[in-house]
């Protein structure tokens, strides 16, 4: 997670004792990004009055990047991860590297091996490993890898807030030893709170492209004179406009508007069609069955219709000459370097195909598409969800 520059919400956060004091949680400080020196209660440095302690908890092996980040700040024993979990950066450093998320090779093959060496029914005293997978993350080559050891296999299938809460519930049951009970009432934590966001109110296109999730907005694009739309000139101060306009308009609006409108639109309105591009050379987008969607729906009140497709699959590919007149345009910060791009996208874009696109963002391409910790605690901040968490046992 970034470092905390949102609300410090209560039971999330920070937890009341009975002398009235505040006890910062261990997920503020994974959030916070490093260690105070303060020798907080719940530091997760190692750095505390109470030493972290992996005796008697389940070694997990995490292969799924937004699983081993939240598994990490619910206190588990994480011992193996792929080079694609660099998150929080200071706990992962210490954690076996496996691979990537893709494709076991005979190397990485060898070191899932040693991990896995203990036989668990031939040693009582022995804690059965976890492994944490993913359908979308990691091939059926992974599950029938591991299918061979007696370990407990977790597959997850993330795609809306709803089925996030199911796999954090199915993740806690998973934890049931003494030593990881702490782990368990976590992980229900982030369950309950995934459920409250799917039903949350969502916040306008202007305030978040003034958030810190919209990295570069697209400035002084070309006005198509023949029919009176504008490009956005959505710049970073207020006041600025955003999508297609006409008529007369006042204050600041978001998306497509006709007729008379004061004041602040909220949302994009109807209709607009929303591209979330993550590739280039060939363009890729998310697809309105994907994970990146249910942000999007979440965030921002898009509804699923409304983000732009050229065909069925998840993660096309598509042609800019494909997509509709005045789109909206989120290019992700990853997997694709687009903030290194950023520059030479927009002369493109200007040069080669004016007019196309009503706004073009640089948005934190690990806000939209990581789940689990990082996507709640992400709109819980930027829809300013203040004192609305579930408050956590002081125990």
């Amino acid at each position: 997670m970034s470092r905390v520059s949102g609300p410090v919400i209560e039971g999330r956060d920070y937890l009341i004792r009975d002398d009235g004091r505040w006890v910062f949680t261990a997920e503020y400080h994974f959030a916070r990004g490093e260690c105070c020196g303060s020798k907080c209660l719940h530091c997760p440095y190692g750095n505390g009055p109470v030493s972290v302690n992996s005796a008697g908890k389940r070694p997990v092996l995490s292969l799924v990047p937004s699983w081993t980040e939240t598994l990490i700040v619910a206190g588990a024993n994480v011992v193996g991860r792929t080079r694609y979990c660099i998150h929080p950066q200071q706990a992962v450093a210490e954690i076996a590297i496996l691979g990537g998320t893709k494709a076991l090779s005979p190397e990485i093959a060898s070191k899932l091996e040693a991990l896995l060496k203990i036989d668990v029914s031939q040693n009582e005293t022995a804690l059965k490993p976890i492994v944490v997978l993913d359908r979308e993350e990691n091939p059926k080559e992974y599950f029938e890898f591991f299918s061979r050891y007696d370990v407990e296999i977790v597959v997850s299938h993330v795609h809306d807030f709803r089925s996030l809460h199911d796999d954090l519930e199915r993740l806690a049951r998973v934890f049931t030893g003494k030593a990881d009970e702490a782990v368990a009432r976590s992980l229900q934590h982030m369950a309950k709170r995934a459920l409250r966001l799917g039903a949350s109110e969502k916040a306008s296109l202007e305030s978040f492209l003034k958030s810190r999730a919209c990295l570069k907005q697209a400035v002084d694009l070309p006005v198509d004179t023949s029919n009176g739309a504008s490009l956005a000139a959505s710049g970073t101060t207020s006041g600025t406009t955003s999508g297609t306009t006409s008529g007369t308009t006042s204050g600041t609006t978001s998306g497509t508007t006709s007729g008379t409108t004061s004041g602040t639109t909220s949302g994009t309105t109807s209709g607009t069609p929303v591209i979330y591009a993550i590739w280039k050379d060939p363009f890729m987008c998310a697809g309105q069955e994907t994970w990146i969607a249910e942000t999007l729906s979440c965030r921002l009140g898009i509804e699923r219709n409304r983000i732009w497709s050229p065909g069925p699959s998840k993660y096309p590919t598509f042609r800019i000459d494909e997509v509709p007149q005045g789109a909206i345009l989120f290019l992700s910060s990853e997997p694709y370097p687009f903030l290194k791009k950023w520059e030479e996208l927009l002369t493109q874009f200007q040069a080669e195909v004016p007019l196309r696109f009503s706004v073009v963002a640089l948005v934190d391409g690990e806000a939209f598409s990581w789940f689990g910790v990082r996507s709640i605690r992400f709109i819980e901040d930027e829809l300013g969800l203040v004192g609305k968490c579930h408050r956590l046992s002081q125990q």
